[in-house]
């Protein structure tokens, strides 16, 4: 896909410094599949943290269901 891409001066100056040794495409790929790699990321982590709360909050409901279990009178062999 082409694609025409308008960088301010300051930022192309910036790039220039940074993709000196490789093509600029190859470094707006590069920068764009990480973007995307750190964007999955943080959705997974907001999702485990979630999971986490949610189990968290469950087992504190179960704990209050149940006592603590008696083990007086069992033989201990």
């Amino acid at each position: 896909m082409r694609t025409t891409v308008n960088l301010e001066s300051e930022v192309e100056r910036l790039i220039c410094h940074l993709s000196a040794r490789k093509k600029l495409s190859q470094f707006i790929n590069e920068c764009i599949k990480e973007h995307f790699r750190n964007e999955e990321k943080r959705c997974l982590e907001n999702k485990l943290a979630l999971a986490y709360r949610r189990t968290n909050k469950e087992g504190e409901e179960i704990g209050e269901k149940f006592g603590p279990i008696e083990i007086e009178g069992w033989p201990e062999w």
